[in-house]
């Protein structure tokens, strides 16, 4: 896998000759990647809703990359749900137009709270029940639901039941959690 500097992308908010000298660096690399590789390139922007105007305005440029018909570049943008907003701004049509699929991860619901940090556990290795039901309540009303939150407040929870030998997280702990991360769940 090749990697660009995602962060050069929206250092200092702005695009100057640096970023436009970035842009062209990574035109041709997805160039080399589709001609010599023969690969579809995977562009993948993670917290794109930080990325600046002119940058996303000339995201479009990008997909106009074709051998055979067919495109060398697909773009995925994650982003926060300002994201959305951002994309209906008028400038952004050209890119706006050629986005195909479109994804919203709504919050996720008590159960499904439940579920997903089960999973993640899970996925990490774990095969006991660490989180108790009263935990897992006030995480889910905690982080009404959104993932991003849910995972920040969890990785608290472990992290304060961990020194106290403690077997579940459970209210206590959670509470305790959610009081440290009172600004990430803001």
């Amino acid at each position: 896998m090749s990697q660009k500097n995602p962060r050069s992308l929206r250092r200092g908010g702005r695009w100057d000759g640096g970023g436009k000298a970035l842009f062209a660096s990574i035109s041709q690399h997805i160039e080399d990647l589709a001609n010599q590789h023969k690969l579809r390139v995977v562009l993948l922007l993670d917290e794109a809703h930080l990325l600046p105007m002119p940058v996303l305005d000339q995201l479009h440029i990008l997909l106009n990359f074709q051998r055979d018909s067919k495109p060398w570049l697909s773009i995925v943008l994650v982003g926060l749900p300002e994201l959305r907003e951002i994309l209906k701004r008028n400038v952004l049509q050209s890119l706006t137009g050629r986005i195909a699929i479109r994804v919203h991860l709504p919050p996720l619901d008590a159960d499904q709270v439940k579920q997903y940090v089960r999973h993640r556990m899970a996925a990490a290795g774990c095969q006991r029940e660490v989180f108790a039901q009263d935990g897992l309540l006030l995480i889910s009303k905690a982080t009404g639901g959104i993932m991003r939150r849910i995972d920040v407040l969890a990785t608290r929870c472990l992290e304060l039941a961990a020194p106290g030998k403690s077997n579940l997280v459970d209210a206590t702990v959670a509470e305790a959690a959610i009081r440290d991360c009172a600004e990430a769940l803001l």
